[in-house]
């Protein structure tokens, strides 16, 4: 399978046509206050709202191994952020979030671009190059939260990176250095150790048309760690925030990790599929190896004939283009999208039985205009010889 994969990716990569093509812009949410613009320095501010509201049903018969369902209501994300540009070649960007349970540093780094070779390099605390479904924004995520496979990624960590486009921009390239950071971006252990780490991404658009309209995206992402505090543990529970943990390996003495993810995604118009196979790949300290394999597949429809935002530059699903945004006085629908996802994480390998967990979703978004977002989730989640539980969740989404 991944030898399939990696040809047809570098296939695609070479046929790609080195003519310039139609590039999709990238919709970004309005700045509450005004770009401050001076002769070396534009600066802009953001944020992001998600409150969420959660409520189960079952789960009793797992309940002893997971601990309760418990409905409740949050702030799931709470941001500020800046950004800006300096001397028209550095960017830079620091993000905070002040929630209680994601507290801390998002996002802060600067990036230097158009170097000959290398394209741009970034150091910082940021998100490492790794599975499309990772590096897409929640702001543009289909669903509420990313799939049960996200827990197989690496997230934000402090570190450096080079990244590129070529073939005018039909393919991507990134490639870093990193090492395992808490939220104020201080090294410490954690799931996947804080030894530094190399981290790598590519993708192609063997297919691209009408501004990102129609697409076909393939990507090929890969980490190589090795935790000098020698555990490895990976938990997970079902797809929304309030659950909680559901599958578990515990604590894993390990010399080394290795991460793999193959990337596939279509848009044909108001249709989008979209899909990760990830792996990781433990070298356990008594000689012998674990390997925990995890997946998703989902697919979206836009009833009012929009279509995905996709960004060439990263090579990741960015916020639709809303045709008709909604006013209560002044008519317009905003956009409507449907989605299903299916989703599976096996934690069981050899001696090691942390549990499989499946998951079905269906959700409903409403795009009202660029800057705000509802979303409606149902999950049903399946714990392999324990049992199941739904939930069904609401977010309300406010960027500005």
């Amino acid at each position: 399978m991944l030898r399939f994969f990696t040809s047809l990716f570098f296939v695609s990569l070479v046929a790609s046509p080195l003519a310039a093509q139609e590039q999709a812009s990238e919709p970004t949410p309005t700045a509450l206050f005004p770009e401050i613009v001076s002769e070396d320095l534009v600066l802009e501010f953001h944020g992001k709202m998600d409150n969420d509201w959660s409520s189960f049903f079952g789960g009793e018969d797992i309940a002893h191994r997971s601990g309760p369902f418990e409905d409740g209501a949050e702030l799931r994300r709470a941001r500020l952020s800046f950004s800006g540009q300096a001397y028209e070649w550095v960017d830079f960007k620091a993000s905070f979030d002040f929630t209680t349970t994601g507290s801390g540093l998002r996002d802060m780094w600067a990036q230097v671009s158009d170097l000959p070779v290398v394209g741009s390099f970034r150091i910082g605390h940021f998100k490492e190059p790794f599975g499309l479904e990772n590096l897409t924004s929640s702001t543009a995520g289909t669903f509420m939260e990313r799939s049960v496979a996200a827990s197989l990624t690496p997230d934000r960590n402090v570190g450096f990176i080079f990244t590129d486009t070529l073939a005018h921009k039909r393919a991507t390239w990134a490639a870093g250095i990193f090492r395992e950071s808490n939220a104020n971006g201080e090294s410490q252990d954690s799931e996947f150790g804080n030894e530094v780490g190399f981290t790598g991404r590519l993708t192609c658009l063997p297919w691209y048309r009408h501004q990102g309209e129609q697409l076909v995206h393939l990507g090929l992402s890969f980490s190589q760690r090795q935790p000098n505090d020698g555990v490895l543990r990976i938990s997970e529970g079902m797809q929304l925030h309030q659950s909680p943990t559901v599958v578990d390996t515990t604590a894993l003495p390990s010399n080394s990790i290795s991460l793999i993810a193959l990337e596939v995604a279509t848009v044909l118009g108001p249709w989008s599929l979209q899909g990760e196979w990830l792996q990781t790949r433990a070298q356990l300290s008594d000689g012998g190896a674990a390997v925990f394999p995890g997946l998703y597949v989902l697919g979206s429809y836009f009833i009012t004939g929009e279509s995905r935002g996709y960004s060439t530059s990263s090579g990741r699903f960015s916020l639709p283009e809303v045709a008709s945004v909604f006013h209560p006085t002044k008519g317009g629908h905003g956009a409507w999208e449907v989605a299903a996802r299916y989703s599976k994480l096996d934690l069981n390998s050899g001696a090691v039985f942390g549990g499989e967990i499946r998951n079905a979703s269906l959700g409903l978004n409403w795009y009202l205009n660029p800057d705000l977002k509802a979303q409606l989730d149902f999950e049903y989640a399946e714990l392999e010889s324990f049992g199941s539980v739904s939930g069904l969740a609401i977010r309300i989404e406010f960027l500005w």
